[in-house]
C-alpha cells in the first residue's frame, strides 16, 4: 500500500510544504498508517490459521481456500470478509497503482505529469496512465490465466525489492540540497535504518529457506 503515497506526494510537493494545509501533511502521514491496519488483521489471521485440508489440498491455491481460511475468524461470514478486501485491493490496483507508476515514471523522466494538466499538456503521463489500467485489465481477462499464483508471485517481489527502494528513498530524503529543512532528524534516521536493515536481513532469509527447500 505504500506506493499510494506517491500520487498523494506529487500533488502535495510541487505546490511546497509551506503552503501545504495541515490536512495535507497529516494525510500523506496518516493515510499509509490506516491503510496498514484496515490490511493487517485478516492478514494475520490468514497466516495463523491452518492451511485448508479439503480435497487433497494442503496449501491456499486459490482465492476460494484464502477465504475458507478466514472461516474461524468470520465463521459463515468468511466469503464477505474476503471479497470486501479483495474489492478493496482491486480497487486500489486498478486505480492508484497506474497512476503512481505514471507519476514515477514521468517524474524520473523529466515529462510533464498531473492530473491538475490537461492531455495536451501531459500526453505521456495520460498515455501511461491508461496504457497500464488497459493492461492489467487485459491480463486479468485472459481464460485460465493463473492468478492467485501471480497475485502471490506480485507481493513476493514486491517484498524482496522493497529493502532496496528505501535504501534511495533515504537517501534522498537526506539530501538537504534536495529537502532543505525537511531531512529527516537524527532518531527518525536511526527508527528508518534499523527498520530496512531488518526487512533485508529477512529477506536474505527468506530466500535462503527457500533455495534450501
Amino acid at each position: 500500500m505504500y506506493w499510494s503515497c506517491f500520487p498523494m506526494g506529487s500533488c502535495i510537493f510541487p505546490i511546497s510544504m509551506e503552503h501545504a494545509s495541515p490536512a495535507n501533511r497529516s494525510g500523506l502521514t496518516s493515510f499509509p498508517c490506516i491503510a496498514y491496519s484496515a490490511c493487517s488483521s485478516p492478514t494475520v489471521k490468514l497466516l495463523e490459521e491452518p492451511r485448508p485440508a479439503r480435497a487433497g489440498k494442503s496449501a491456499i491455491e486459490t482465492a476460494e481456500d484464502a477465504a475458507l481460511a478466514l472461516r474461524p475468524l468470520a465463521h459463515e461470514g468468511a466469503y464477505l470478509l474476503f471479497a470486501a478486501g479483495l474489492f478493496n485491493a482491486s480497487l486500489f490496483a486498478a486505480s492508484i497503482l497506474p497512476i503512481s507508476t505514471a507519476y514515477a515514471v514521468c517524474e524520473g523522466l523529466g515529462f510533464e505529469s498531473g492530473l491538475d494538466k490537461r492531455f495536451e499538456e501531459a500526453p505521456a503521463f495520460y498515455w501511461l496512465y491508461t496504457a497500464l489500467i488497459v493492461f492489467g485489465a487485459g491480463v486479468v481477462l485472459i481464460p485460465g490465466f493463473p492468478l492467485f499464483r501471480v497475485m502471490v508471485l506480485s507481493q513476493v517481489v514486491n517484498g524482496v525489492l522493497l529493502p532496496f527502494v528505501l535504501v534511495f528513498v533515504l537517501m534522498l530524503i537526506n539530501d538537504r540540497e534536495l529537502m532543505g529543512d525537511y531531512t529527516n532528524s537524527r532518531p527518525y534516521n536511526v527508527i528508518s535504518w534499523v527498520t530496512v536493515t531488518v526487512m533485508a536481513l529477512l529477506t536474505i532469509a527468506m530466500m535462503v529457506a527457500q533455495g534450501r527447500s
